[in-house]
């Protein structure tokens, strides 16, 4: 599962839920088919366990209240049925590698509600990783809603020529830049999101609490697989450029991080 193909997506909305609203409660639950390919989000009061199978494979996800705003949360279950623990290293490794499609296409399949209540795309996804490993359990932010748009869903944004600006050839060229414009803005902006804890906490420690950044305008310079864990993960070295305030003054910071499946290390923070 890495690309969304929406005549592969199912989406049942059960009585009480429509298209605009409410956005509480709202339950999505996420299930696939390996034979057909088929994703199925059921969107309802409540989660729909007539579709989780014996994979345990399924992910729900609900809207929660956080002050004056939203938070989409979802959860999953890294272990299963099983109690191999190399089984779960590989489940929270299929988990993760399908999470940003499944977030997709749960905002593909609620994209009324999304349009009529735009704010909802400033959400923060809280991701809650079950197992009885405490390796393997956590809580993650994983960025912001607006980050998993269906490429489709973007067209206004990005404005193909005319055929009296421009012929055929160039209009292909442009729809070319325009997909791959948005694969690279999705993947930094997860990346972005992912890091900024880590941004924060090491400009605090090297400039002072004082320090203002703007994540948005951070630039990813580079980014590099360095070495593949045996089907358990990946490991990535991310290079950036982050422009800080200081007493009214601009300064530009690279840094450098190596993201592991296990957390993240600062390799490089310099002017």
């Amino acid at each position: 599962m890495n690309k969304l193909d929406p005549n592969k997506l199912i989406i049942d909305f059960k009585k009480g839920i429509s298209q605009d609203g409410p956005i509480i409660p709202r339950n999505y639950t996420v299930t696939h088919s390996d034979d057909t390919g088929d994703i199925l989000i059921t969107v309802a009061k409540d989660y729909n366990k007539d579709h989780v199978t014996d994979k345990r494979d399924e992910v729900y996800g609900r809207w929660c209240e956080n002050g004056n705003n939203y938070v989409l949360c979802l959860y999953l279950n890294v272990d299963g049925n099983e109690r191999d623990k190399n089984k779960v290293i590989q489940r929270n490794r299929i988990f993760r590698d399908a999470l940003p499609l499944i977030i997709t296409a749960i905002r593909q399949a609620d994209l009324g509600l999304i349009k009529k209540h735009t704010k909802l795309n400033e959400s923060d996804i809280f991701v809650k990783f079950n197992s009885r490993f405490d390796e393997f359990y956590k809580v993650e932010n994983w960025g912001k809603l607006k980050n998993y748009k269906y490429i489709e869903d973007d067209c206004d944004e990005y404005e193909l020529k005319s055929p009296e600006e421009g012929g055929l050839m160039e209009q292909t060229r442009s729809a070319i830049l325009r997909k791959k414009k948005f694969k690279i803005s999705m993947e930094e902006g997860v990346i972005l999101n992912l890091l900024n804890p880590y941004i924060e906490n090491q400009l605090c420690i090297a400039y002072g609490k004082n320090i203002r950044y703007c994540i948005q305008k951070c630039e990813i310079i580079d980014i590099d697989e360095i070495k593949s864990l045996d089907g358990c993960g990946r490991i990535y070295e991310v290079s950036l450029s982050v422009k800080i305030n200081i007493k009214s003054k601009i300064r530009e910071v690279s840094m450098d991080f190596i993201i592991k499946p296990n957390g993240v290390i600062i390799k490089r923070t310099e002017e």
